[in-house]
């Protein structure tokens, strides 16, 4: 009788979890191209139809980090500049972002908080909107989140692969927009203490 109730527990976390990232999908799409490019939006969308190499000049030359740039550049050759093109991609950061909160969730308590976690930054009024602007804020979200998720892996097990996927995490979210200088921070000072 065990034996049965774990696999179908663990399918039911699953199932709760798909659910959440689609409604998490379906609250940051709705409405996603109904207000026009703000002014903000349409500078990084002005320079995202040129070349990866101008998007790292450009970003470094007025103080921005370029990974969100070279990424959009690289979209928008694909996807194109149509305002629900370039906002999408900050949807699927925003989603992505969703899914690794449940994990810190789980990781750091259980599967009940990290579903509970999930369903709050699924609903979360500053996460869908940022998911629906063409700005670097999602990204920066979703990689400190796993730069934290994987510090935390590497502190509890000290297994190289998670300190290899901290680092390269660490290294792209610090490349994304300079507050996440102080994740890094309060990780150094927190593994300094305990």
């Amino acid at each position: 009788m065990m034996d049965i109730k774990k696999p179908i527990q663990k399918n039911k976390i699953l199932l709760i979890l798909i659910l959440i990232l689609i409604i998490s999908f379906f609250v940051r799409v709705y409405g996603l191209q109904s207000e026009n490019i703000w002014p903000d939006e349409g500078g990084t969308v002005f320079h995202a139809h040129k070349s990866v190499l101008h998007n790292i000049k450009w970003s470094l030359s007025v103080g921005y980090f370029p990974l969100y740039h070279v990424i959009l550049s690289s979209w928008e050759k694909i996807f194109g500049l149509e305002e629900f093109s370039v906002r999408f991609l900050s949807l699927i950061f925003g989603i992505l972002s969703v899914y690794i909160v449940f994990k810190i969730g789980t990781f750091m308590f259980n599967k009940k908080v990290g579903i509970y976690s999930a369903i709050i930054m699924a609903l979360s009024p500053f996460n869908v909107s940022y998911s629906q602007e063409a700005r670097v804020y999602t990204l920066l979200v979703l990689l400190s989140l796993s730069s934290i998720y994987f510090y935390l892996r590497f502190i509890e097990s000290q297994k190289k692969k998670h300190m290899i996927y901290y680092i390269l995490f660490t290294f792209l979210m610090l490349n994304t927009h300079a507050p996440a200088i102080f994740i890094l921070v309060f990780q150094n000072i927190h593994y300094l203490l305990f």
